[in-house]
């Protein structure tokens, strides 16, 4: 019984945090890759400097985790998932002539502060 109620709780847990590891490396893949991600140009509608900036987090724990070479704590999955949402329902961004990036609707999707570790003392 106890192993149950533990497995339960852990599943919980998991589903509070986010998406799996799998489901945000498929996810993140589809923005590198798919067509569907990618502006007339050929020029990505999402950057991954641009996703890790509006989430907050380093890119290149993002770029590790890519690999495999690392897992994600549960405050990164838990950023990436609410990213991957905000991209899922419209979020791009469009290069400007001086290289750099804005967002198409700054207004609607607001950036999440920088991600900080709390450690315990």
């Amino acid at each position: 019984m106890y192993r149950v109620t533990t497995a339960v709780q852990q599943s919980y847990r998991r589903r509070e945090v986010g998406m799996s590891d799998e489901d945000i490396r498929s996810w993140l893949r589809r923005f590198l890759y798919d067509p569907d991600y990618k502006h007339m140009d050929g020029t990505k509608a999402v950057p991954m400097t641009c996703l890790c900036e509006y989430a907050g987090i380093n890119r290149v724990v993002l770029y590790r985790f890519l690999w495999g070479d690392r897992p994600l704590s549960d405050g990164y999955r838990q950023r990436l998932t609410v990213a991957i949402n905000a991209v899922s329902s419209g979020l791009r961004w469009f290069r400007r002539g001086d290289h750099t990036y804005r967002m198409n609707d700054p207004e609607r999707f607001q950036k999440m502060p920088r991600y900080e570790r709390v450690r315990p003392l």
